[in-house]
């Protein structure tokens, strides 16, 4: 048992070692060649970016001054050591672990004091509410939990280009990742707040009502899409 799971560990050591120079040789090109716009920006901060593990990458439209203080949630996995690599590459700070873990009044985890302790010193979090292992487009209840015990609101955003160089890579999720000239737009939807004394009933409603924000900005995506960019300008 333990030369299999040794095997594993230097399997998947070799798999980050030879992804992350790949990840940043491509990130360093198509970081030039994805052109963002924004619809309905929110500029509320600090707070919690939500949303879906197959659009992660969206979070790289957000301003500059943005990207420089947010930290993403990224698994301990190995797959998550090569998305940290490429979200600090890019500008953001990582949080390594799981916000489905956040159970605060169960004594929490690192990563759950570690999102809390970044928001309470005015900086952005990301988190991918159905990851890192779905299912798809279920939102998981950590978000939820880290925004009730801190007050921050949750901004739901997406992505989305009629381009067909944004491509559908076929992992768990369907992630999306712009090969070559891609126009993209992102949506925002307005903040949501999770009092301090909502009830479990409370936060199971509030968790529906982020997936269904979601859901809507990705049926809205097409016509916004086609709005700013028919525009050639920033909304």
């Amino acid at each position: 048992m333990r030369l299999i799971t040794q095997k594993k560990t230097w399997d998947d050591k070799l798999k980050a070692g030879l992804l992350k120079p790949l990840l940043k040789f491509v990130f360093s090109i198509q970081k030039n060649l994805t052109y963002f716009k924004n619809y309905n920006y929110q500029d509320a901060q600090p707070a919690i970016y939500a949303l879906w593990h197959a659009h992660q990458c969206c979070i790289f439209g957000l301003k500059k001054e943005t990207i420089a203080k947010t930290n993403v949630l990224v698994s301990k996995s190995a797959d998550g050591d090569v998305i940290a690599y490429g979200a600090e590459y890019l500008g953001f700070k990582t949080i390594r672990g799981s916000a489905n873990r956040a159970i605060l009044n169960k004594g929490g985890v690192s990563s759950t004091m570690d999102m809390i302790k970044a928001l309470e010193n005015g900086e952005n979090i990301a988190i991918m509410v159905d990851g890192p292992n779905g299912p798809a487009k279920e939102v998981k209840k950590g978000i939820i939990r880290i925004a009730k015990h801190t007050g921050m609101p949750i901004i739901p955003m997406t992505w989305y280009s009629a381009d067909k160089s944004l491509i559908a890579i076929p992992t768990w999720d369907k992630l999306r990742f712009p090969i070559g000239p891609t126009r993209v737009v992102n949506l925002y939807a307005e903040p949501i707040y999770v009092p301090n004394d909502a009830t479990d009933e409370d936060e199971n409603h509030i968790r529906e009502h982020l997936k269904n924000e979601l859901l809507r900005l990705d049926e809205s995506a097409p016509k916004a899409f086609a709005e700013v960019w028919s525009k050639k300008i920033e909304t």
